[in-house]
């Protein structure tokens, strides 16, 4: 199996998916992730201005590199999932979680539309407030220094 996009025939790729979504399409089912078939879980986004965070969106992985994946999500710019972002767990190889080709669910975590970014995750658990305790403790040091310096 392929796991970078230079190793795979772009030709046979782009055939594979078109015949995919076709099928798909026909059918009125999509596959989840990790699965071949299942219920519909709605129809491709068109544009970035549809795009939310929060927001569920499927694709399909369509290149591995090491510091992520990228899906295409039926528009014209592609997501990228960061390898932070591929598992709830750590990960040193995104190719250990997701395989070119594969169907995702993937939650949209920031639309950069000025860049044409996408940003996702596979992740399923919540993150800590990472920013809220940095700010927190932030704010804690701060106070402590004005109140050294208050005589």
């Amino acid at each position: 199996m392929a796991e970078f996009q230079a190793d795979l025939n772009e030709t046979r790729l782009r055939h594979a998916l078109l015949l995919t979504r076709d099928v798909v399409r026909a059918r009125g089912e999509a596959p989840a992730a990790g699965r071949t078939s299942g219920p519909a879980l709605g129809l491709a986004k068109r544009s970035m201005e549809e795009l939310e965070p929060g927001q569920m969106v499927e694709g399909v992985v369509t290149n591995i590199t090491p510091f992520g994946a990228f899906v295409n999500l039926g528009m014209r710019q592609e997501g990228l999932i960061h390898v932070s972002e591929i598992a709830d767990r750590f990960v040193k190889n995104p190719a250990e979680v997701v395989r070119i080709g594969q169907v995702v669910l993937a939650k949209v975590i920031h639309v950069d539309r000025a860049r044409g970014r996408i940003s996702l995750s596979l992740r399923r658990e919540e993150r800590p407030a990472r920013r809220a305790a940095r700010e927190e403790k932030r704010s804690q040091a701060l106070s402590a220094l004005k109140d050294l310096f208050k005589t």
